[in-house]
């Protein structure tokens, strides 16, 4: 792949939508934890970002397809996780869209092989060439668990592009669906856990139809979610699971209704 073309995923909107793609990877792999730490430095800037979970990680023998091409991801393959929740991402772009935040990114995975053994291996890759990863083979972990861990430094972001009342409602919104559906999940950023219940004030389901180019009917699901809290208005395009695959502008004005 041309390195010009993976350096445009690299490109963020806003850099917490490259913490959400790290968070959907770890959610993707069984996690039930995700805890982001942003390490401010002295300069009052971010140090560096760190994500864990505790996922199932990944086998070092999917270090190719996870890492050697673009496109093409496993997840493609799976409708559900092993433990049936729904699969977010499956085009194999994910990872790139962490040097958005940082121009260095170092991927710890402790997974359990096919003899039950903990084993850890590691990934970095750098900005400077994306087309080239490099990784450590496994070893025996020190580990209890498995799971993942993604540290970013030389970070580009802004701490309060990271941390601030905006970067968490914009996270937490477009997270919203899934967090409703599976209440166990925990997302903790930068020390307090992001709780839908706390700035959902009202949501309600609507059954729609639709009608495609070419005069094809659809029936579709609007679900409408007000906040307690300032959010900028989205209309998210969304799989039948809840996942956000576009955003349009809502164009409804309705002064002091935040949804």
């Amino acid at each position: 792949v041309a390195a010009d073309h993976v350096l445009a995923l690299t490109r963020l909107r806003k850099p917490i939508v490259g913490i959400e793609e790290l968070v959907w990877n770890a959610l993707d792999a069984e996690a039930s934890i995700v805890e982001i730490t942003v390490t401010p430095n002295a300069m009052d800037g971010v140090g560096t970002v760190i994500l864990s979970d505790n996922g199932i990680g990944l086998p070092y023998e999917d270090k190719k397809s996870s890492f050697g091409k673009l496109g093409g991801s496993p997840k493609r393959r799976l409708a559900r996780t092993p433990g049936g929740r729904a699969v977010h991402g499956k085009e194999g772009k994910g990872r790139f869209r962490a040097f958005g935040i940082g121009t260095f990114v170092e991927w710890t995975f402790v997974y359990r092989d096919t003899n039950g053994t903990l084993k850890e291996w590691t990934v970095t890759g750098d900005a400077s060439n994306l087309c080239r990863f490099k990784s450590t083979p496994p070893v025996t972990s020190k580990a209890k668990a498995t799971g993942a861990t993604v540290t970013i430094s030389n970070v580009i972001a802004s701490l309060a592009s990271l941390t601030s009342d905006a970067a968490r409602s914009e996270l937490v919104s477009r997270l919203a669906l899934y967090l409703r559906r599976y209440p166990g999940i925990r997302v903790v950023l930068d020390g307090k856990a992001l709780d839908v219940n706390e700035i959902v004030e009202r949501a309600e389901s609507y059954e729609i139809e639709a009608v495609a180019d070419g005069g094809e009917e659809l029936a579709a699901e609007l679900e409408v979610i007000e906040w307690t809290q300032d959010v900028e208005r989205k209309l998210y395009l969304c799989t039948p699971d809840g996942f956000a695959q576009g955003e349009v502008s809502p164009g409804i004005h309705a002064k002091g209704f935040e949804f």
